[in-house]
């Protein structure tokens, strides 16, 4: 595995951004609230956890990226995938535009998901 370059790195981590998914969201004020969609979901989607914000998020998921916790397959700018670990939970953020660096995530139920070197 070849890791990017730091630059690379550096410059998709300051663009990246979290935005919340329809199908993950809390319903909690403040949050990107729950809508027909979420309501009548057809698959299964955790909850945010409440002390995850927009801000929190983006700042877990630039910092993430910028120490290279991200795959290798890149999509222009972003890496398809980044990784988070928050105690004994590690998070996988997905690319869900690569026009604009936005990422949904989500946590990874079991500790054989997680990437090398977080367990």
């Amino acid at each position: 595995m070849v890791d990017p370059p730091r630059e690379r790195l550096v410059q998709a981590a300051n663009r990246a951004q979290y935005l919340r998914s329809p199908y993950h969201s809390t319903g909690a004020p403040g949050s990107a609230g729950m809508d027909q969609a979420t309501a009548t979901r057809k698959r299964f989607a955790s909850k945010c956890d409440p002390k995850w914000t927009p801000d929190t998020a983006t700042e877990a998921l630039r910092i993430a990226i910028a120490r290279g916790w991200v795959s290798t397959e890149w999509q222009g700018r972003f890496p398809r995938y980044a990784w988070h670990r928050d105690d004994d939970t590690v998070y996988q953020a997905i690319l869900s535009n690569k026009e604009t660096g936005a990422y949904h995530a989500y946590p990874l139920e079991d500790s054989r998901e997680w990437p090398k070197g977080m367990k």
